[in-house]
Formats: structure tokens, sequence, C-alpha cells
């Protein structure tokens, strides 16, 4: 203290000065759009870099009734620090949020009196800086959601992995149901970090299980080509050879991507429990053609 006493206890407070925010630096985490009957709505942000963030420089975009950005609204005017690989969670009600999912750490929680209502179907969320450069953009969706639910109310979309594209609907999955279906101020249920690519088609996880407790919920289907151009299908059968999921049709490839299989057939039914083909076929403009066969197995348990 000022007199000169050590404390008898170790004390740890993080500061610093907060730089400008870039595009991509912060990224939208985590939403929950269709709150459950007493609870609010919240988005989650991550702090994907090395730096400190003031929010006093971040700006939230209101909509207007044919979803363009009409004005914006700031987070904080008092300022409120983001730190380097770190959550914060923005709402109009902290109490409303711990009243029905886990809160760790409620200091992450910034409190927003004009956070908007978003629709329960689906809506935009848009972040801008202090010269309205567009931080994130995410149009979101009650399809982006694991259709297997009974319903949606209460159940937090996630990201997958921060560095995935924003606006691809294969970055995203229901939280899950160990879990809440939320996880408001830290690392989310579905984070996936990925391995090095191997091959170029690869299966992560080979034995999945579409249940939604957050291990290996959903089959990433990667792929890495030596060049852009390639044309992919997907057909997914059972271990008897039977179709069951038409999974990917003519769509363009980059040079390195991947698919996602939910665990559902075509009939929006769980796949049963066993072993499955991924059959991936490739063409190219040049003529060149590629057919790969990947085995993968659904588990789960048995009852």
């Amino acid at each position: 203290d000022c007199v000169g006493n050590a404390t008898q206890t170790s004390l740890v407070v993080p500061f610093g000065i907060g730089g400008p925010i870039q595009p991509g630096d912060i990224v939208i985490n985590e939403v929950l759009f269709y709150e459950p009957t007493g609870g609010t709505d919240y988005v989650e942000l991550y702090n994907k870099t090395s730096k400190l963030f003031n929010l006093k420089d971040l700006k939230l975009g209101i909509l207007d009734s044919v979803q363009q950005v009409s004005s914006y609204k700031s987070l904080t005017n008092e300022g409120f620090y983001l730190f380097p690989n770190d959550y914060v969670v923005v709402t109009k009600s902290l109490s409303k949020v711990k009243n029905f999912f886990y809160t760790p750490y409620p200091k992450k929680v910034l409190e927003m009196s004009d956070f908007p209502s978003l629709k329960s179907t689906g809506d935009r969320l848009t972040f801008v800086n202090s010269s309205l450069q567009i931080i994130d953009d995410f149009a979101f969706s009650e399809d982006m959601h694991f259709q297997l639910l009974n319903s949606f109310k209460g159940v937090a979309l996630e990201r997958i992995h921060p560095n995935l594209p924003t606006q691809d609907y294969k970055s995203w999955h229901s939280a899950s149901q160990n879990v809440g279906f939320g996880t408001p101020t830290y690392q989310n249920s579905q984070f996936s970090e990925w391995k090095d690519v191997e091959g170029e088609i690869t299966l992560e996880p080979e034995i999945f299980s579409p249940d939604l407790d957050g291990k290996d919920d959903v089959l990433n289907i990667r792929y890495k080509f030596p060049e852009p151009g390639y044309v992919a299908n997907v057909q997914i059968f059972d271990s008897k050879g039977r179709l069951i999921r038409k999974l990917i049709r003519n769509e363009l490839c980059g040079i390195e991507g991947y698919f996602v299989w939910d665990g559902l057939s075509d009939a929006k039914t769980k796949a049963e429990i066993g072993m499955y083909v991924v059959y991936v076929e490739v063409f190219h403009l040049n003529g060149t053609t590629k057919s790969y066969k990947k085995t993968c197995v659904v588990g789960g348990y048995l009852r």
C-alpha cells in the first residue's frame, strides 16, 4: 500500500492501452437469437489477436425493415477492454443470461441498453469500428441449427473455430446439450482445433456421434487439391451400399476447404450406429476426374 506494507496475497491486474480495431480482429463467436422464456438474446465476441481493444470504439448496426443497416449504436460510452484471445458477451441483461446459462466470468459481460431484440427465426449482426469499417457481419438463421432439435428456443449457435469464415453455414453448430445449450464468456462447446490435412481427402474425426454432447458431433470432410477449379459431389452410403445422403452437389472447391456431415439422412432422420462410406467425386474443367472412398463410423450409446 502507500505506506509500504506488502500485501499478503498476490494481486494481478491486466492493463494496457487499446489499439485500433481492424476488420477481422474481433469475430462473432456465439449468438443466442431465440431466447428462453424470461431470458434475453446475446452475442459473444472473440478477440483472435494478440492486441488489446477498447470496445467503446466498436458499434453495432441496427437494421431497418429490409435488413439494411439504418444506424449504429455504441456498445459502451464508458470503455470496456477486450484482451487478447478473450471473450466478451454483449446483451441487454447480465442477470437474464446468468439465469439460464452457466456464466463463469460475469465481468466479461457487457450490458448494452440499446441491444436489439433478435428475430427468433434469424437475423443479422453487423459490427463496425469508429471509422465505420465492417469488423464482422453475420446473417444467421435457424437453418444453421442441428435440425433434430425439438426446438431452437434457448439454444445458442456456436462458431466451430474463429478462423473459419463467418458467413459459411459450415462454420456453425448448435451448442451442446451437456453445457445447457450455451457457453457465454468461455470456449464454445463445439470448438474444434483441426490437424494438418494429409492427402487430398481427410475425415475428422473418423468416429463421430451426432448427439449434441459437445464431443465429435459432426464429421468434417476436408480437402486439399494442388490447384483451384475442382467441382465436387459428395454422397454417403451405409454399410449395405444404400445411398442415404446426397451431401454436396456440384460445388466449386477452393484449393483447401471442407464439407460437413451432421449425421442426418436426406429424410432428416439420424443415421444408425455403424460404418458408412463417404464417396467423393471431383472433376476439373481441364478434364481431370478423381474419386475417393473413405470410411467413417457413426457412434452413440446403445440403449
